[in-house]
């Protein structure tokens, strides 16, 4: 299965549900998941496994309505943030049950379906604190399914220490990352070729006149890179410009051709972008700091 690069996402998906559902107790600086009170949970365990009760059918109806109110946040978010329609239900939680488990179920199901069919047609509006309540279960549901892939990227990242990069570079440079390790290509890759834009017309343009004097048609961007002596076999002979140019191009595609965008830079490969900016700032700042 590769390497686990969140424990905690682990953990917290399994305490989510009973979240979720209000099945947990709080005792001084203790907090119990899966019982109603700690109680319940000290009598429950206090008896042999053999005369322990069957949870399953608990299990999977507290699963159920949990991934009920984690729905009815992803509708509410879509409503207020997509302009497509609203996802549809899905939920696992009778998988793990016998065949006859999950036919007691499907008169359940059956009914909870004819229920939210009838809300959705009277366009109820629930009060605000049960919406606030579902966004924030979908909004968390969200978040601890990105958990890996976010440790993963960023330790994926060697540490940069840039000293005179100015201000506007490393705020930048900052929600660029963010946006990286979230999942987030289009905004990163838009963000990525900012970065290098304004880095390279402090280093290279600082008074414009390179702006001012170009011709009519011709790119400021690849201007600058092309003054860039900096980018020209610094390191060990290599030549960075083309590293610019593709940042360049994934931050033109991204606001002009989503489309292209998403065929060249779809999946991990937005990372060679990130990259290639890292290495033009290593480039043009390593004269005032070092990675």
């Amino acid at each position: 299965m590769g390497a686990r690069y969140s424990r905690r996402a682990e953990i917290l998906k399994r305490a989510l549900p009973h979240i979720n559902n209000g099945n947990y107790d709080e005792v001084g600086p203790y907090m119990v998941f899966g019982a109603s009170s700690v109680w319940d949970m000290m009598m429950d365990l206090t008896n042999p496994a053999s005369e322990r009760e069957d949870y399953s059918l608990q299990a999977s109806a507290e699963k159920l309505v949990s991934d009920s109110k984690v729905h009815d946040g992803r509708v509410q978010a879509t409503r207020r943030t997509s302009l497509g329609p609203p996802p549809r239900f899905t939920t696992n939680a009778l998988d793990k049950l016998s065949p006859q488990k999950q036919a007691a179920f499907h008169d359940l199901l059956e009914k909870a379906s004819r229920e939210r069919s009838t809300g959705a047609r009277q366009s109820h509006t629930p009060p605000d604190s049960q919406v606030a309540d579902a966004l924030d279960a979908a909004c968390t549901d969200e978040v601890l399914g990105k958990l890996p892939k976010i440790v993963k990227r960023a330790a994926s990242l060697d540490e940069m220490d840039l000293k005179g990069t100015p201000e506007g570079i490393k705020h930048y440079f900052d929600e660029g990352h963010r946006c990286y390790l979230y999942g987030f290509h289009v905004a990163c890759a838009v963000l990525c070729r900012a970065i290098l834009e304004s880095a390279l017309k402090a280093s290279v343009d600082p008074k414009g006149l390179i702006d001012r004097s170009l011709p009519k048609g011709r790119s400021y961007f690849k201007a600058l890179v092309e003054n860039a002596k900096q980018l020209q076999e610094k390191h060990d002979g290599r030549d960075d410009r083309p590293c610019a140019l593709d940042v360049k191009d994934a931050g033109d595609w991204a606001i002009h051709d989503i489309r292209r965008f998403n065929q060249v830079y779809g999946g991990e490969r937005l990372h060679e972008v990130l990259a290639n900016t890292r290495k033009v700032l290593l480039d043009l700042y390593a004269g005032e700091g070092t990675q």
